[in-house]
């Protein structure tokens, strides 16, 4: 008779948990259901037929409104055209105009020009808004759509309407095209025994780049102090963000943790020796983002140096890219970056420990002040383009003493953080 109850209420539990996973099963497939519904309808009786013949737009947003409802910009639909194109993109050069931007409610965000190409030469700024790209307004573009549009042959010409906060009117700018390729790392010093590198992006050979600077400007005299330029960097891989966090770091300290939907933590550890100890200063400003925040958070967070600047962008977010059966895909949002002290970057950036405003320049001033950088820049080719005229000729490598790293008159970021570096090596610590 027991067994006959036993027996009774475990039937009674297993029939419960079936109709349970069922009902779920058939509410899921239920609004599932819906959207083919709505779709058929459309289809019979819409009364511009030619318009509902086409049922893969209907379905390709419909995978856009789910996706938006989740009101993440990284988070969205890729067309299998553009995910094609995007595949295509990866490693190669392109015909563009240098800028790095993310999507926003309304329209696409600049998080940085790139120094050195045609939107920077424009005066395009980190933080303008995009209204507009050849007369295509961005308030429904997706990034892939906005991407394909600003791409195109060198030497062509896109149009962009552009919003900038205290202007009052779009300002309507037309840039040419050109073949965008841009050095990670450029370094020199600020003065004797006080170095300086600037990080334009995190690639595969950052990490690498920055070791041979580092060890070029310690051979060539003691280094007092160093200045770490992460303005306007959009970030780019996680891998060259660890490889740059490590080597200021000691064995086995805490650069991030990534941390998913349920709390599992990854935590990504230096395998620096801890050797260099000389005082950092690390510029900051509201385009450095992604891989370049993470840096920054973990020099502040560890103590191994200031942040100096204005708030960081505020991109923390990992993109897992999932391929479709039909040749699309989607990019899910699947963890958040954490700094060593736990903080959630995502939405919120890293703030300076030193706070110094970059001046609002005229126009007049902007263009000078860009004229300088690209002067410095053209000056940087010029080294490297000897460099490469030996191996060519010689057949070995040539290495070029570090050169002097001049500083505008229209930044006073980077001549604060050198009177700091000075200041430490007199009195000593941070």
């Amino acid at each position: 008779m027991n067994r006959i109850v036993i027996l009774s209420m475990f039937l009674n539990i297993a029939l419960n948990t079936v109709s349970f996973a069922a009902k779920a099963n058939v509410s899921y497939f239920t609004e599932l259901s819906k959207i083919s519904d709505v779709v058929r309808i459309v289809k019979q009786g819409y009364v511009e037929e030619d318009k509902a013949k086409d049922t893969l737009p209907f379905v390709e947003g419909a995978i856009e409104g789910i996706l938006k409802k989740l009101e993440d910009p990284f988070t969205r639909y890729i067309p299998a055209r553009n995910y094609e194109s995007m595949q295509e993109d990866i490693g190669g050069g392109f015909g563009g105009i240098g800028i790095t931007w993310t999507r926003e409610e309304d329209c696409f965000r600049v998080i940085s020009p790139m120094e050195g190409t045609p939107a920077f030469m424009a005066g395009i700024r980190a933080q303008d808004k995009i209204l507009q790209i050849d007369g295509h307004d961005t308030k429904e573009m997706t990034i892939e759509e906005g991407s394909k549009l600003m791409k195109g042959e060198v030497k062509s010409k896109v149009k962009l309407l552009i919003g900038r906060e205290g202007e009052d009117e779009p300002i309507a700018y037309e840039i040419t095209r050109d073949f965008i390729e841009v050095t990670s790392v450029r370094s020199g010093f600020l003065e004797t025994g006080f170095g300086y590198v600037r990080l334009t992006g995190f690639t595969a050979t950052t990490g690498e780049d920055l070791q041979e600077s580092l060890e070029a400007m310690e051979n060539s005299t003691a280094i007092k102090g160093l200045v770490m330029d992460l303005r306007g960097n959009p970030g780019g891989l996680l891998e060259a963000a660890v490889a740059v966090s490590e080597q200021f770091l000691k064995k086995d300290e805490l650069v991030v943790s990534i941390r998913d939907r349920k709390g599992a933590e990854t935590k990504l550890l230096g395998k620096g020796s801890g050797s260099r100890t000389y005082p950092i200063v690390v510029l900051i400003d509201q385009g450095s983002a992604s891989a370049a925040e993470i840096v920054a958070g973990a020099i502040k967070d560890t103590g191994r140096g200031l942040l100096l600047g204005m708030k960081s962008f505020g991109k923390g977010s990992v993109q897992t890219v999932m391929p479709l059966g039909d040749g699309s895909a989607i990019a899910l949002t699947t963890a958040y970056y954490f700094t060593p002290a736990g903080i959630r970057i995502h939405g919120k950036g890293i703030e300076p420990d030193v706070k110094v405003e970059f001046p609002k320049l005229k126009e007049e001033e902007m263009k000078k002040y860009r004229e300088e950088l690209v002067k410095h820049n053209q000056e940087n080719i010029k080294e490297l383009t000897e460099k490469q005229k030996a191996l060519l000729e010689k057949g070995e490598k040539v290495k070029l003493p570090p050169g002097q790293i001049p500083i505008s008159q229209f930044d006073p970021q980077l001549k604060r953080a050198q009177e700091l570096m000075k200041a430490v090596s007199i009195f000593g610590s941070i």
